[in-house]
């Protein structure tokens, strides 16, 4: 199974402040995310994921203040599009590994899965830039196809 990681010195915007105001224009920190995600991507020559994919996240927040994990997945799905990572946003099964905050990890995932990359090795890189970080990892799903009379 194809997989690619890469590691971001930076957290993409939460969801609430991926906009201006309320119109539908992206903020500056969310195009910068963008562009970051996009330029990584590509340097790297990272494969792009046709169908449906898993994106496991290691999330590195810089202090010890409270987020909600969850506003971090629009932001990461548009960019992974945007990058040309995936095809489609909608087809992601997101998967949030571990949590640390400040370097000490408050949350470690319950699916029983690893981030296969960091299997062995050290999980956090030891450059964390000061807002925080995001490791990344993309692999084909292995789905189950579901009959269309049998959908719930």
């Amino acid at each position: 199974m194809e997989t690619a990681s890469l590691w971001l010195n930076e957290l993409p915007p939460s969801d609430n402040l991926r906009f201006i105001g309320t119109r539908r224009v992206l903020s500056p920190r969310a195009r910068e995310f963008y562009e970051l995600l996009t330029k990584a991507w590509h340097d790297m020559r990272l494969p792009k994921f046709k169908g449906w994919v898993q994106v496991s996240l290691v999330i590195v927040w810089p202090d010890r203040r409270r987020r909600d994990p969850a506003n971090l997945w629009k932001c990461i799905g548009d960019g992974l599009q945007k990058a040309g990572a995936v095809v489609d946003d909608c087809r992601i099964l997101p998967v949030v590994e571990a949590v640390y905050r400040a370097g000490e990890k408050v949350a470690q995932g319950y699916g029983g899965s690893k981030v296969k990359s960091y299997e062995g090795g050290p999980l956090i890189p030891p450059a964390i830039g000061r807002e925080g970080g995001l490791y990344i990892e993309v692999s084909q799903a292995d789905v189950e196809r579901i009959p269309l009379g049998e959908r719930d």
